[in-house]
């Protein structure tokens, strides 16, 4: 799912370990308990992303990820 346009989805409890997320736009989404562990999130944008301290990004590839609390 590289490049997926997923702005302003709501991924409540979604089950994404190992997904491979490259360059996705998550901005605005609802993450609250998504499982992203192990993912390749390169490039991904979570600006404006709700919940993200409630989701899981345990051993998940970070790189130049935009959005994400430091």
């Amino acid at each position: 799912m590289e490049d997926a346009r997923l702005r302003r989805a709501s991924l409540i409890r979604a089950s994404l370990p190992g997904a491979v997320l490259r360059g996705a736009d998550l901005r605005e989404a609802d993450l609250r308990d998504a499982d992203f562990t192990g993912a390749d999130l390169t490039g991904a944008d979570f600006t404006g992303a709700r919940n993200l301290l409630t989701a899981g990004f345990n051993g998940a590839v970070l790189k130049n990820t935009r959005g994400l609390p430091s």
